[in-house]
């Protein structure tokens, strides 16, 4: 800028005519007589004070002296108000132990969402010699995992949890559900005999292919364009009237479809089909090809 006003606070030039910095707000015009500026317009008095006095933030002055310290009956009524975090937290339901450093311990609830105690119920009751048999040997092995931990005047071996689990699984048993036995959906497989296509000229049948592949293409053979039907007509189509790949015929397990792959001309009955139609198959279906060669589909009996 040409004529400009410098910031004192944050340095950014602003026009000659403003009258608080576009960044910082300070006021950059002297004040009215008698005007009183906002500490957000006046950040560069409060800069360019001398040292103050710290605020008081309410917090409480250390002692700077043991004269200052306090007696002997003020600190041990300051350690009693501490509290004592122990070593193990006890579900209220079983009474299972939880050391310090236990997941169930940092959270402070059980397995089942009960609450965490410091001392361990009296009620919980000790599972019977026969109860313990019944636990599984995979339970039994998991629960010897457990490695005893120490803490104040009492240790607690992995038996201990053991018995309580006994004794929580025998005051709530699970029962289990009944389960409704489904027979088995049938395969649906392929049939034992394939179908067929039979081709009828003049009304009589001169050839039968058997559909015994999951696609069976129908045209004319062709080397030089790379065709080779599985079901070749070239020999019955002097004329080339028929697509060298005219159509397919797609098996899965026990549908057929056919799929129209020229425009020569295709009809399954009586409903004409046009290139990319896909019609599934039944038995007596009869597809004509050119317009002059029919074939009748057929599935084998069963």
């Amino acid at each position: 800028m040409s004529d400009s006003i410098l910031c004192p606070v944050c340095e950014t030039e602003n026009a000659d005519d403003a009258t608080n910095c576009e960044v910082c707000g300070e006021r950059l015009t002297p004040a009215a007589p008698g005007e009183v500026l906002s500490p957000e317009e006046n950040v560069s008095a409060f800069l360019s004070a001398p040292d103050e006095e710290p605020l008081d933030m309410g917090m409480p002055e250390l002692p700077d002296s043991e004269a200052e310290a306090p007696a002997g009956d003020e600190v041990s009524d300051l350690v009693a108000d501490q509290v004592v975090e122990p070593d193990f937290l006890y579900s209220s339901l079983d009474g299972t132990a939880y050391p310090v450093g236990s997941q169930e311990y940092d959270e402070g609830f059980g397995p089942m969402g009960e609450e965490l105690v410091r001392e361990r119920p009296v009620s919980a009751s000790e599972p019977s010699d026969a109860e313990l048999k019944e636990i599984s040997a995979a339970e039994l092995a998991k629960e010897e995992d457990f490695q005893p931990v120490s803490g104040g005047d009492e240790v607690f071996p992995a038996s201990s949890n053991l018995r309580a689990s006994a004794a929580f699984a025998a005051a709530f048993p699970v029962r289990q559900k009944e389960r409704v036995s489904v027979a088995p959906l049938p395969q649906p497989g392929v049939h034992v005999e394939p179908a067929t296509l039979t081709l009828y000229v003049n009304r009589a049948p001169v050839h039968s292919h058997s559909v015994d592949t999951d696609e069976t293409l129908l045209g004319r053979r062709d080397p030089m364009a790379d065709a080779y039907p599985d079901f070749d007509l070239t020999d019955f189509d002097p004329a080339g009237e028929i697509s060298r790949k005219h159509a397919y015929v797609y098996r899965q397990n026990r549908n057929y479809q056919l799929y129209v792959l020229s425009n020569a001309g295709t009809q399954l009955n009586a409903e004409l089909l046009s290139l990319g139609d896909r019609r599934s198959l039944k038995t007596g279906d009869v597809i004509v090809l050119a317009g002059k060669y029919a074939l009748k589909f057929e599935l084998p009996a069963e």
